[in-house]
């Protein structure tokens, strides 16, 4: 893989100049490991995932943005391959350190309750699923106003939740859904076919199960 050799390269340049407790090499490790994610190397992808944690903790402390950037990339690793409960202890540990750093109305806060509320409706507790997307809407309204696309896509994955029980209420958020993605990006847009595609998907899944 092109990009996996240049960061490579990248990375031995760096700890030729640097020392190995250098930021720079910390976010080095950490996009191999996303490169390794990608390409489905799971195991290589956390040890270079864990070596960017390790070098940030050892830079910065425990409670630091980019200590809780590499928990969330390890956690959405665990995630990929359907590790729930490690996944959440590093969502967790991720979430823990935003709120205390950023505030509790942060877009990066926002993103990880959205992605623990992926947990929670993968597992079948749609209950919490829905009570961290709440949270993650909120946050996202007072930050980018209610028509953001950002808005519209914790909409979406509420509206998807809610068909399982409230099918009424699902029907309005995902159209809200659609209506954010038309105005921002135009009704014959490519976003808006991926979101037709998108909201066709979570009716599939339901009536699927039925």
């Amino acid at each position: 893989n092109k990009a996996e050799e240049l960061y490579l390269m990248a990375l031995d340049i760096n700890l030729k100049i640097n020392t190995r407790f250098h930021p720079d090499v910390a976010s080095l490790y950490n996009d191999l490991g996303l490169v390794c994610e990608n390409q489905k190397k799971a195991n290589e992808a956390l040890e270079y995932h864990n070596e960017a944690l390790n070098i940030r903790l050892a830079l910065f402390g425990e409670r630091h943005p980019a200590v809780a950037n590499s928990y969330n990339s390890i956690a959405s690793l665990y995630k990929d391959y359907k590790m729930y409960d490690e996944a959440m202890r590093f969502y967790e540990k991720s979430l823990e350190i935003r709120i205390h750093v950023l505030g509790e109305n942060h877009d990066a806060v926002a993103t990880v309750y959205n992605n623990i509320a992926t947990i929670h409706a993968n597992e079948g507790r749609y209950e919490e699923a829905r009570e961290r997307l709440t949270c993650a809407l909120e946050i996202d309204k007072k930050i980018f106003g209610d028509r953001h696309y950002k808005v519209g896509h914790v909409l979406l994955n509420l509206g998807t939740i809610d068909l399982e029980s409230d099918e009424q209420k699902a029907a309005q958020e995902l159209e809200q859904f659609l209506d954010i993605v038309s105005e921002s990006y135009g009704s014959d847009s490519h976003n808006m076919a991926a979101a037709c595609y998108d909201v066709a998907l979570a009716y599939y899944g339901v009536d699927d199960d039925k």
